[in-house]
């Protein structure tokens, strides 16, 4: 296993966030740092170079500005899971927040009541309550009525706007976000 207070990550091989096709084709745990060295994102990938293809934190992260991927390559990959929780909590990256060993930013979690989230967690696939956290977490009141622009809340999100139209629709039936045809508006239940 690996101590974290041991590990140097300015040792660590990286390459710029924009070089994703560059990226190794090997089993590591990866970090986001930006170019204050802050860690911002801890992940892992049998294959950092195809995970990182359509990586859902890839938008967020370029709008930080010059941040690179650090790799730490792993032998042992039954033990990835484990390494990759430790270093989290010893990092405590703001774009990780851990629940169930499911990774949600942290600023999002907190905008909703706890009992609310266990719901959501248990009843929607990860990309729908993405989708629902950033309008709750954007329009909070339900008298926020908002017009639903799906390209840049794709965009925003890094979802296809397919996805994102048909989260929607999934989203209205479940009566979580409510649509007001006369306006063309939408608030967050």
């Amino acid at each position: 296993m690996i101590n974290p207070q041991e590990l140097d990550l300015s040792t660590l091989l990286w390459l710029p966030l924009d070089a994703k096709s560059a990226f190794p084709k090997q089993p590591a745990i990866y970090f986001a740092i930006d170019e204050n060295g802050t860690v911002q994102y801890i992940g892992r990938s049998i294959n950092v170079n195809k995970r990182w293809e359509n990586h859902q934190k890839y938008y967020r992260l370029k709008e930080l500005g010059s941040v690179k991927i650090a790799y730490l390559f792993i032998d042992e990959i039954e033990l990835s899971t484990d390494i990759e929780q430790t270093l989290i909590e010893w990092f405590n990256p703001p774009l990780n927040c851990v629940y169930n060993s499911n990774y949600i930013p942290r600023e999002e979690v907190f905008c909703l009541k706890h009992e609310y989230f266990l719901w959501l967690h248990s009843t929607f696939k990860p990309s729908e309550w993405m989708v629902y956290l950033y309008l709750k977490t954007k329009f909070p009141s339900l008298n926020d009525r908002f017009r639903l622009n799906t390209k840049y809340l794709s965009n925003k999100l890094g979802y296809h706007q397919r996805t994102v139209q048909q989260i929607i629709k999934l989203l209205v039936d479940s009566n979580l976000l409510l649509y007001y045809p006369h306006s063309d508006r939408y608030s967050v239940k």
